[in-house]
């Protein structure tokens, strides 16, 4: 039998994602998040490698679902419709597909209206984006769209 040693930061993401799959911290976004995935109501999953070299981060989960595996489960990754598709390509063509880490400021889905408390924004901000920051701690960060930005150089970047 082989242990496999695993890192402090592996640790730390491991804890966080386990705290952002029960988080119900929000009320109108728990309730938006119960109104699009059903029972199966997670926050948005980051995904990429915890050491990846970019990390490109968007304001909030699409409102599409992807149905995966045998099971039909729905689950909610971050940039896996739409323009995410568009993002693939490009990171395919530049061959950096292996080394983006993907994560949304928001993790759960906004309701119909797209409108949602900065104190929500602020939430998940100190709550879940700085430590994802701090554990893979990329060499770029690239943050894509208007609202993102705006929260971004207001509560990340001081």
């Amino acid at each position: 039998m082989q242990l496999k040693l695993i890192s402090q930061d592996e640790e730390e993401y491991k804890n966080m994602l386990q705290q952002l799959h029960i988080c119900e911290r929000c009320p109108k976004m728990l309730q938006s998040r119960k109104e699009v995935m059903g029972k199966n109501h997670y926050p948005c999953k980051p995904e990429g490698k915890i050491n990846a070299k970019y990390m490109i981060i968007g304001i909030a989960p699409g409102r599409m679902i992807q149905n995966h595996n045998k099971n039909n489960i729905e689950i909610n990754i971050a940039f896996k419709r739409g323009s995410g598709e568009i993002l693939f390509k490009i990171f395919k063509d530049l061959n950096i597909e292996n080394d983006i880490y993907l994560t949304n400021m928001l993790k759960c889905n906004t309701p119909q209206d797209n409108i949602f408390l900065e104190e929500d924004a602020i939430t998940c901000i100190e709550l879940y984006l700085m430590k994802e920051i701090n554990i893979i701690n990329p060499q770029k960060i690239i943050v894509l769209g208007q609202k993102a930005k705006y929260f971004f150089s207001k509560y990340v970047e001081k």
